[in-house]
């Protein structure tokens, strides 16, 4: 009876604990046409990844999602768009007043936050969502707050002022101004919804920060927007104008207020970054700057977060046995272990691939010199804008001690279009096709999840960047200065 009653009580913490964590939504949409619905969402712990569960949609229009989170989490479902013609009034910097007409898309989309615990009714119907929408269940205000937010602040004049107008036309200290004056707006809306419903904690505090970063990233990357609206003409910067970035206050954590967080951090440091080297050009490195900006555990999540887009030796060691953050360190190499093979000094996976002759080439008949491997596929859009400037790097290069190679990731069934395309747009360099097996291996070694991917190799054919800079970005004749070719 004993050891039963032992059995018992664990069998039960387990389930209970299970129970903390798990979050129920439940619901009928009516009027939606697929017999299944994406979920994306993020939860604001450290190091999280983007989760895409799909929902099964009854033929009633019923379903039930169970997801298992620790922490809260933000998501969306879209159900789809249709063509519609936004109406509305705006403020000219001028100070007149003007009416638009703006034809665009109704984007189906409703946005939830999750909490463990939380056992949620959503119901809808997508034809109505306006009039039907509803929630129940606990986490009910927490999701009535973000749809009404969302029809306060995400609608398409907003849209339009945020992303275009404001940035296009108002000078540097008037943009700074509405930009804070949005913020505020926002605020003080979260804190009278506050006042008369019970909001979460993490919720109040995400959304606090979120409002509070969003402006300040506006006003850092002001400038570059408003040059790219005006043919490249730039706006004239008041002396002061970045001053605002000396009195932003730093939080402790990042993973409590989601991956925004980062990329807000990213923005502010980079931008200090390079205001520090206009007078002192010898300033160290990001990172080296970065430690000495953020407090310590802060430092390393940033670092942490980087790995993901920036995953190169030095910064994976500084979470090696000598880290002051263990606990980091662990959820370190547990989200990036299996993207140790690109790290540099690394020997690439040895190929044998056909050209568009039908020749084989091996890594090996490459080496000798560097090596600049673009993967890419004729069906990728963002691959085929790469082109042109790929083009331009090589002929700036030609005769130095580098070689391009492209590698398509198209079907087998698809050989002859990528020949084809190969041919019809005299693409340079050597040409090479994968077979599902050396993609596969090249996934695997090079965590490539999404193409265009660019890999440099040195004359050995060891690694020299897992990640390299696209032939469109500046960054990439740095790189290749850097390793010794002019």
């Amino acid at each position: 009876m004993f050891i039963s009653l032992i059995l018992c009580i664990g069998s039960c913490i387990k389930k209970n604990n299970s129970n903390e964590n798990r979050i129920v939504v439940t619901g009928k949409i009516q009027n939606f046409k697929d017999s299944s619905a994406v979920f994306t969402y993020d939860a604001y712990e450290l190091l999280s990844t983007t989760q895409k569960p799909l929902i099964k949609i009854n033929p009633d229009g019923t379903y039930k999602m169970i997801i298992e989170s620790a922490s809260p989490l933000k998501g969306f479902f879209s159900f789809g768009k249709v063509p519609s013609t936004y109406n509305f009034d705006i403020k000219l910097v001028n100070g007149k007043d003007s009416s638009l007409s703006v034809d665009s898309y109704d984007f189906r989309m409703v946005y939830l936050w999750l909490e463990p615990g939380d056992s949620l009714t959503m119901n809808l119907d997508v034809e109505k969502m306006q009039d039907t929408i509803y929630f129940g269940g606990r986490g009910q205000e927490n999701n009535e707050f973000l749809y009404q937010e969302d029809n306060v602040f995400g609608t398409y004049k907003n849209k339009y002022l945020g992303n275009y107008y404001n940035i296009t036309n108002r000078e540097p200290n008037d943009y700074k101004k509405v930009t804070d004056q949005f913020k505020s707006e926002k605020i003080k809306f979260l804190k009278d919804y506050s006042k008369n419903h019970k909001l979460s904690p993490a919720l109040v505090h995400v959304f606090t920060s979120d409002y509070t970063t969003a402006a300040i990233t506006s006003k850092i990357y002001y400038p570059g927007g408003h040059a790219g609206f005006n043919q490249g003409k730039e706006a004239v910067l008041p002396a002061d104008y970045f001053s605002f970035l000396d009195s932003v206050q730093i939080e402790d954590h990042i993973g409590d207020k989601g991956i925004g967080y980062y990329y807000f951090l990213s923005a502010w440091l980079h931008k200090k970054l390079e205001l520090v080297k206009s007078s002192q050009p010898d300033q160290g490195d990001f990172y080296k700057y970065t430690k000495a900006q953020l407090p310590g555990p802060l430092a390393y999540e940033f670092m942490a977060y980087a790995l993901a887009r920036d995953f190169k030796k030095s910064l994976y060691e500084e979470f090696g046995e000598k880290c002051p953050y263990p606990d980091i360190a662990r959820q370190v190499k547990k989200r990036y272990q299996h993207m140790e093979g690109m790290l540099e000094g690394n020997q690439a996976p040895d190929f044998s691939l056909q050209d568009v002759n039908g020749k084989m080439v091996n890594l090996k008949d490459l080496q000798g010199k560097y090596i600049y491997i673009d993967f890419w596929a004729t069906w990728c859009g963002p691959c085929i804008k790469e082109i042109p400037s790929l083009k331009k790097t090589e002929e700036e290069y030609q005769g130095k001690n580098i070689v391009f190679v492209s590698i398509s990731y198209d079907k087998a069934a698809d050989h002859d279009k990528w020949k084809n395309y190969v041919v019809e747009n005299k693409l340079a360099g050597v040409q090479l096709i994968a077979d599902e097996s050396m993609r596969t291996l090249y996934n695997k070694t090079f965590n490539i999840d999404l193409i265009p991917r660019f890999i440099l190799l040195d004359p050995n054919g060891k690694i020299v960047s897992g990640n390299a800079p696209r032939p469109s970005s500046p960054k990439l004749k740095e790189l290749l200065e850097k390793s010794g070719i002019k």
